[in-house]
C-alpha cells in the first residue's frame, strides 16, 4: 500500500512560457541539470556500443559485469532528450524524496499513478499510438549520486554481489533489454537525494522516462545527439559527445572557456559516424564552461546550439548550463545550483501502477508485465548497498482528444514556489 505524503506549497507566481530553445539548451532555469545530461550521454554510449562500454566504463563495478552482462547485445540508436519526459521523471523523484513516509514507487505521494502522470506531459504522443516507459532505481549509498555508477548498478541487477550479476536471460535483468533496446527514441532522466524522506532507507532516487511516437521536444537536427562530462574510474574528468551522422566528422572538439584553440576529441566507442567522442583530463579545481563542436559533410554542429555547459560538481561549480534563461557572470557561476523543478504536474489520479484506462487518452495496455520489480538488500559498500528497481510501460492505442497536459507540447509551466515542508530541488 502506498502511503500518502503531503507537501504544502505556497505559490508565489505562475507564468507560462513558450519553449523556443535549441537542441541541447536548457528547458528553463538551467534544467536539465548535470546528472541528467551525464546519465543520458552515458546511456547512449552504452546503446551504440554495449560491449565496448562495459569494458571501458563499467569494468570497475566488478568482474561479473564484464563476463555476464550484455554478452550478445547489438548496437542501437541513441536517445534524444525530451523535456516532457524529463519533467515527468523529475516530478516523481522530487516528490518521493521530499515527502516523509512516501514509498519509492512510480506512484506520486498523493496517489497519482504513473499513467496519469505521464499522460499529463506526454499524452500528445500516447494518444497517437506512441509508447512510454519508466525505469526507477533507488540506492542506499552515496555512490548512487554518480550517473556512471548508477548505470552499472542497473545493468548488474545484483547489489549484494557485484561479481555475480544476474544473467542476461534472468527476469531480474529486464533493465538491460530496455536500456539497450530499439523501441524508444527519446528520454529524460532525473535524480534527487532523499532529504526529508528519511524513512526510505535510501540515499538517491532515479527515474528514467522513455518515449516514442513523436519527435523530441525540443526538436533536434544536430548530428551531436547528446553531450556532457563525467568522472571515470580513474577519477579523471571526461568530456563525451555522441555523434550520429551519415558523414564522418572532419573535426571533433570540445571548446573550453570559449578558447580560440579547441581541444580535439577522439573516438572512444562505436564507429566514426555513430560514436562516442571523448577528451579526458585531470579534474578541475575551479569552474569552467564548455561546448562541443563537430564539422562534417560541410556543416558545423554545436552542442548545445547556444549557451554553455559547465563542469558542474558539488565543490567547485554549482551550475550546469548558462544561456539566455540562466545567464552567467563574467567570473563564472558560483550560486544557483543546477536548476529548480518548476512544475507541479497532475494533482489527481488513482493509486498504484499498472494497467488502467486514462480519461481523455483512450485505453492503455502494458507492453511488459504490469510491474517488474526487483528489491534486494546488501551490506557491501562496493556493491551499492540496498536498491530497488521497477519498470512499467504503457502504449497509447487511440487518437482521442488529449488531456490538458498536452499543452506541454509547446509550453512549459514555470512556477516559483516556496515549500513549507519541502523545496523541490535538483542537486
Amino acid at each position: 500500500m502506498v502511503k500518502l505524503g503531503l507537501i504544502v506549497l505556497l505559490v508565489v507566481a505562475i507564468q507560462w512560457i513558450t519553449t523556443s530553445q535549441g537542441y541541447g539548451e536548457d528547458f528553463a532555469n538551467g534544467l536539465p541539470p548535470y546528472e541528467s545530461r551525464a546519465y543520458l550521454v552515458l546511456l547512449n554510449a552504452l546503446r551504440i556500443a554495449p560491449k565496448q562500454y562495459i569494458q571501458k566504463y563499467a569494468a570497475d563495478y566488478g568482474h561479473g559485469i564484464t563476463t555476464i552482462v550484455l554478452q550478445n547485445a547489438a548496437a542501437t540508436n541513441p536517445l534524444s532528450v525530451d523535456q516532457r519526459l524529463y519533467y515527468s521523471a523529475a516530478l516523481l523523484v522530487n516528490d518521493v524524496t521530499s515527502t516523509q513516509g512516501c514509498q519509492t514507487t512510480q506512484t506520486l505521494c498523493n496517489g497519482t499513478s504513473y499513467e496519469t502522470r505521464i499522460r499529463y506531459y506526454y499524452n500528445d504522443c500516447l494518444s497517437s499510438g506512441g509508447r512510454s516507459l519508466e525505469l526507477i532505481s533507488a540506492g542506499s549509498f552515496s555512490a548512487w549520486a554518480d550517473p556512471r555508477f548508477t548505470i552499472s548498478a542497473q545493468l548488474c541487477a545484483n547489489p549484494t554481489d557485484k561479481d555475480n550479476c544476474t544473467a542476461d536471460n534472468d527476469t531480474k535483468s529486464v533493465y538491460r533489454a530496455v536500456m539497450t533496446g530499439s523501441t524508444y527514441a527519446t528520454a529524460g532522466a532525473a535524480r534527487a537525494p532523499f532529504t526529508t524522506n528519511t524513512q526510505s532507507g535510501f540515499s538517491y532516487f532515479w527515474s528514467i522516462n522513455m518515449g516514442s511516437g513523436c519527435a523530441p521536444n525540443p526538436a533536434g537536427s544536430s548530428a551531436i545527439n547528446s553531450g556532457s562530462h563525467f568522472i571515470d574510474s580513474s577519477g579523471s574528468l571526461v568530456f563525451m559527445a555522441i555523434f550520429n551522422s551519415a558523414s564522418s566528422p572532419d573535426s571533433a572538439s570540445v571548446v573550453i572557456d570559449n578558447s580560440t584553440t579547441p581541444t580535439a576529441l577522439t573516438l572512444s566507442l562505436g564507429s566514426a559516424t555513430l560514436g562516442a567522442y571523448t577528451f579526458s583530463r585531470a579534474k578541475f579545481t575551479e569552474c569552467h564552461s564548455y561546448y562541443f563542436s563537430f564539422v562534417a559533410g560541410g556543416n558545423t554542429y554545436r552542442y548545445p546550439e547556444t549557451g554553455l555547459l559547465w563542469t558542474y560538481d558539488s565543490q567547485y561549480c554549482s551550475t550546469s548550463f548558462t544561456g539566455a534563461s540562466n545567464p552567467s557572470t563574467t567570473a563564472g557561476p558560483t550560486t544557483g545550483g543546477s536548476g529548480t523543478v518548476t512544475n507541479t504536474g497532475p494533482n489527481t489520479g488513482v493509486s498504484g501502477s499498472g494497467t488502467s484506462s486514462v480519461d481523455g487518452g483512450g485505453s492503455s495496455t502494458q507492453t511488459t508485465s504490469p510491474a517488474t520489480t526487483q528489491t534486494t538488500s546488501g551490506t557491501n559498500g562496493g556493491n551499492g548497498g540496498s536498491s530497488s528497481q521497477t519498470t512499467s510501460s504503457i502504449t497509447g492505442t487511440t487518437s482521442a482528444s488529449p488531456t490538458s497536459g498536452a499543452e506541454h507540447k509547446t509550453k512549459l509551466p514555470m512556477i516559483v514556489m516556496i515549500a513549507l515542508s519541502a523545496l523541490f530541488m535538483m542537486f
